[in-house]
Formats: structure tokens, sequence, C-alpha cells
């Protein structure tokens, strides 16, 4: 009896043991790693990031350019209208008109001496200034322009006159024929001086009887 009772004692002892030791092989297990240190996992910093301990170098500047101010344009010069003239008409002190006659058109010379001196003698006369040029105080400027044609009754003298302002602008007409008798190959031979001074009274008449109306 106290054999196996022994044996049993021997018996629990022994898993006893055994169970602490398994025990105390799991804890020496555990213990370590638990006290074993992880390694650490390296982090690659951003490009941007700032090093500790390093000189943080100052970023560079960068220049600003000022914008250029935009190239002001010169102002365009202002267009002045030319001062418009304006031709007035200035009668003499006198009150008469001032005709100027152009060179006579047409006629040879002779006949034309007879013409010019007739309207020199009968101009004043008729209350008309005769002027040998264009001016400043001209009424009317007479341009003259004669023909002759023979024809089976004898030669027919034409005449036409056209008057101008001193601007140039035609204002009146006059015009007219002479027959004088007899022809010939050259039909100016046969028109006597009297023609002429006749064509001149007319002209001088139906220029002042013209001018009556404009007043």
């Amino acid at each position: 009896m106290n054999s196996t009772f022994f044996a049993k004692a021997i018996a629990v002892c022994t898993l006893l043991f055994v169970v602490s030791a398994c025990t105390a092989t799991e804890d020496t297990l555990t213990l370590g790693e638990q006290t074993q240190t992880p390694s650490p996992i390296p982090v690659t910093p951003p490009p941007d990031a700032v090093v500790s301990g390093a000189p943080v170098q100052p970023a560079p500047e960068t220049a600003t350019t000022a914008p250029a101010a935009p190239a002001q344009s010169a102002p365009a010069p202002v267009a002045t209208a030319a001062p418009t003239t304006q031709t007035t008409q200035v009668e003499p002190a006198t009150g008469q008109p001032q005709v100027y006659f152009a060179p006579i058109v047409g006629a040879p010379v002779d006949k034309v001496t007879a013409l010019s001196q007739r309207l020199s003698a009968r101009s004043a006369q008729q209350g008309i200034q005769l002027i040998a040029a264009r001016g400043p105080t001209t009424t009317h400027e007479i341009r003259g322009y004669f023909s002759a044609i023979s024809t089976s009754n004898g030669t027919i003298v034409t005449h036409v006159w056209d008057v101008f302002t001193p601007a140039g602008v035609r204002v009146h007409r006059i015009q007219g024929q002479e027959t004088v008798s007899g022809n010939a190959s050259d039909t100016w031979s046969v028109v006597p001086a009297t023609t002429m001074q006749t064509i001149a009274d007319k002209v001088l008449s139906n220029y002042n009887a013209w001018r009556s109306t404009q007043s």
C-alpha cells in the first residue's frame, strides 16, 4: 500500500515538473518576443522637406519685372480746314462798272483795232470804265468771238460775247450778226471799219441794259 502511494506521488510530482517546465519555456519565449525591438522602417523625406540639423538655404529670390507701360502714340494732328476765300465783287469809287475786254478771237488785227477804238470812245458815254487787265475791283470780264461767212447775199459777220464774273462764272451772253455787201475769198476784206464800230456800240448798250436788271 505504501509503495503504491509513493508511486502515485512520484508520478504526480513528475507531471507537475513537466508542466512547470513547459510553462517556463512558454514564458521565456513570450518574454523574448516582447523584448525584441522592431527594426525601423526607412522613410524617404519628400524633396522639399527640411532635414533637422541641416542649414536652411534661403530660396533664391525671383526678380520681378514690372510690366512695361504701353507705348503712348503721339496724338494725330487735327486737320484744319483751309479758310474759304470768297470773291466779293467790288464796285469802284466812281460807281461805274470796271470792264475788262479779253483779246478778241476770230477777227484780224485791223478789224480788232477799229473795234477797240470805238469801245474806248463810247464806254465813257455809256458810264463804263474800261481797264487794261483784271484786278480786285474788276466788275466783269467780256470775251468776244467773231466769224465772217460769205453768202450769195453778201458777207455775214457773227459776233458772240460772254460776260464773266471775277470768279470765272459766265453770267450773260450777247450775240448778233451784221450783213455787209459783197463777198470775196478773203471774207474779212469786205468788212468795213464802220461795221466793227456798230458792233462795239451794240455790245456796250446790250451790256448796260442787262446790268441794269441785276441791281
